[in-house]
């Protein structure tokens, strides 16, 4: 809880942009590379190494080669964004533990543009397909893919110039709302004080 409290006060006031994502889907090698940090392919040829990081506060940013995740806190890492792209100001990148859709899609684990179309288009075709799922995937087809390459720095600083240009969210409180009952608010605030000391 204490590491939340930090980040809040670090990013309070401040442009945030937050990476949301299923646990391995790649938020924490995205931050990365929007950050600067350089890559080398692993020898098992399917897992992405940092190294060369820009900071040291990217210590805090873990990738591993597993499916478990490895964001235990919400990590805001503030980016110089004229040292990468060239332009004034600086953005807080935020990897987060949670699962969700964001506002623009990114994609690591791809190898092409074409190849996220087909990955979509074979998921919207299945038979068992909630609507709500549908709807997402249809919107992930409908916006144009931000495709990172860890391999390849300069992709990343076209994402960076993506990003920046996103419309932000003036009035967060309209778009974010408590879709829990009282009921279920309360067992998840069990939860969390029953968890709290194992948080890091």
């Amino acid at each position: 809880m204490e590491k939340t409290k930090q980040a809040e006060e670090r990013i309070k006031d401040r442009e945030v942009v937050l990476l949301i994502g299923r646990t391995g889907s790649g938020k924490s090698t995205d931050l990365h590379c929007l950050a600067g940090s350089k890559f080398y392919m692993t020898e098992s040829q399917n897992h992405y190494e940092p190294y060369d990081l820009p900071n040291d506060l990217l210590l805090h940013v873990r990738i591993s080669a597993s499916a478990n995740s490895e964001t235990r806190y919400i990590f805001p890492f503030e980016v110089d964004v004229k040292t990468l792209i060239n332009k004034n100001g600086s953005i807080f990148l935020c990897d987060t533990p949670f699962n969700d859709t964001a506002v623009a899609y990114i994609y690591t684990k791809f190898p092409s543009v074409e190849s996220i179309t087909n990955a979509l288009n074979e998921a919207l075709n299945k038979d068992d397909l909630n609507e709500t799922i549908s709807e997402i995937i249809e919107s992930m087809l409908e916006e144009n893919p931000i495709l990172i390459d860890p391999l390849n720095p300069e992709s990343a600083k076209t994402a960076l110039k993506r990003i920046v240009k996103l419309t932000r969210i003036e009035y967060p409180n309209e778009i974010f709302k408590n879709i829990t009952n009282s009921k279920a608010y309360d067992c998840l605030i069990k939860q969390v004080n029953l968890h709290e000391r194992t948080i890091d």
